[in-house]
């Protein structure tokens, strides 16, 4: 340990050493207790307030000797940072927005993307999926965007898959028309997470109308198959040991808005077809995660989800059991979430 960083000489430690393996292995079963003497941290993290600095200059170094090159920024919570990865250059990122009438809700996604995004270089290609109305129609030949049309039955996953081909971005945005951008950095966001070599997806913080949570990550083995993790929470909280302040991994996020790398979708195969409406996003994951990507999400790109606004959404039992029947044990054994706690809430409570 190295006296530079007291206060949080241990981090410093931790991240030296996880430079030099991936073997770092966690062991579900408490072993230990933790005591809160008078004046620790564990009582108060500002009771030694120069933690916090040491904590940030020991993730400064670590980005430093990764070869990284990156800004490491309080975010007004003790001893919690974010890293802002430098964005090489000014890639073309391609949102992808598959709709179907329903006017409003599209003009609502669109107009906000125009009126609260930071990063210029991107293009939004319309999918098309069999609008009938004249309204629609109308408002198609007013957009500067690229509208592709594709007259089939309702099938996300090709639906996506088709769009891809009329896109020209580095990156693919998938987005659901009944998304509002609620921050003006959410592609940056995004961006400067899904653009490290290591990570092939990041995903986005999603609430309903009323500002309780939607989306946070997904974990798998919920309720069979995977769920939304914090859903319902409140948009003041914290989350589960700070998980909806901070960037993290998680198995899988939602394709309601969900950020991918052109080689990495390209190395999967894109969106499995014979998952017509559900699980098609956590399938992705997964299967970009086999080939050793990490799907990183974060609470930086903050958006509305007007749920289902524009079409009905029921489980299809077959999905489920495909599901299960490709993933197997992989859906009940999730490395980012504790065996020790819940598959039948998305509240991290604990299984009893």
């Amino acid at each position: 340990m190295r006296t530079e960083f007291d206060g949080s000489q241990d981090y410093d430690l931790l991240l030296r050493m996880a430079e030099k393996t991936q073997n770092v292995f966690h062991i579900p079963e408490v072993l230990y207790h933790w005591r809160k003497a008078r004046g620790s941290t564990a009582r108060a993290a500002l009771s030694k307030s120069y933690s916090v600095d040491a904590g940030q200059k020991a993730l400064q170094a670590h980005m430093e000797r990764r070869g990284i090159a990156a800004e490491v920024m309080n975010n007004d919570h003790p001893n919690r940072y974010r890293v802002r990865p430098l964005i090489s250059g000014r890639p073309l990122v391609s949102v992808i927005i598959p709709t179907r009438d329903g006017v409003p809700v599209l003009q609502r996604c669109i107009r906000s993307i125009e009126d609260n995004t930071t990063y210029s270089n991107y293009e939004i290609v319309i999918l098309d999926n069999g609008s009938s109305k004249q309204e629609s129609k109308t408002y198609f030949a007013t957009l500067r965007h690229r509208v592709v049309r594709m007259d089939e039955p309702f099938n996300f996953s090709r639906l996506n898959n088709f769009a891809v081909q009329h896109s020209r971005g580095e990156y693919y945005l998938f987005l659901n028309n009944d998304t509002e951008v609620l921050c003006p950095e959410w592609m940056t966001a995004m961006l400067e997470l899904c653009q490290i070599p290591g990570v092939g997806i990041a995903g986005a913080k999603l609430y309903y109308p009323n500002r309780t949570m939607q989306h946070a990550g997904v974990v798998l083995g919920i309720k069979g198959v995977a769920g939304h993790s914090h859903k319902y929470f409140r948009h003041q909280s914290r989350g589960y040991f700070d998980s909806l302040i901070c960037i993290r991994n998680y198995s899988a996020v939602t394709a309601a808005c969900m950020m991918v790398r052109r080689e990495v979708f390209d190395a999967v195969g894109g969106f499995d077809e014979e998952l017509k409406v559900a699980f098609n996003d956590v399938d992705f994951c997964l299967r970009v995660r086999e080939k050793g990507y990490r799907i990183a999400w974060t609470p930086y790109a903050e958006l509305y989800h007007h749920e289902s606004a524009t079409r009905g959404f029921d489980l299809d039992p077959r999905e489920i059991e495909f599901m299960k029947r490709r993933w197997k044990d992989v859906l009940l054994n999730d490395p980012y979430y504790n065996r020790n706690l819940t598959l039948e809430h998305e509240n991290f409570s604990i299984r009893l």
